[in-house]
């Protein structure tokens, strides 16, 4: 389901650039929140490539279900694509789309299979340049 979503966001959005209404995110602060989430339990890193750095981390609450996850898309050690769940439902996707270690695309996701709205700052200046919001009429 996952990678079935990166599919369609790569294609719908051109994944040359994003977006963030005013707002720069350094990715290190969302690192760092993430590893903060103290009611959430750590699973174990996951290595897909074999090079020894995570590619993969989530983080669940108490009963199992997702809280964050983060993955390093490009695999340089950095992670660059950050979903948020609420009650195991993705709800937020968060990407580094340049590897800039900056958010420039917010990906809002309803009932956790529809892209509801996305942001992209498409200069990489940490303003939001474009807004999508689906199923709006006009």
């Amino acid at each position: 389901m996952r990678w079935l979503l990166l599919a369609v966001m790569m294609t719908s959005l051109g994944f040359q650039s994003a977006a963030a209404e005013g707002r720069e995110v350094d990715v290190k602060k969302l690192v760092d929140s993430f590893n903060a989430i103290e009611e959430g339990t750590p699973s174990e890193p996951y290595d897909s490539n074999g090079d020894g750095k995570a590619d993969l981390r989530e983080k669940q609450d108490e009963d199992g279900n997702k809280i964050m996850e983060m993955i390093d898309f490009n695999h340089d050690g950095v992670m660059d694509d950050f979903y948020y769940f609420t009650d195991g439902i993705i709800t937020l996707r968060k990407i580094d789309s340049n590897f800039d270690q900056k958010i420039d695309v917010w990906v809002y996701i309803k009932e956790g299979k529809y892209i509801e709205k996305y942001e992209r700052d498409m200069d990489y200046d940490g303003n939001v340049d474009q807004v999508k919001v689906f199923g709006e009429e006009g």
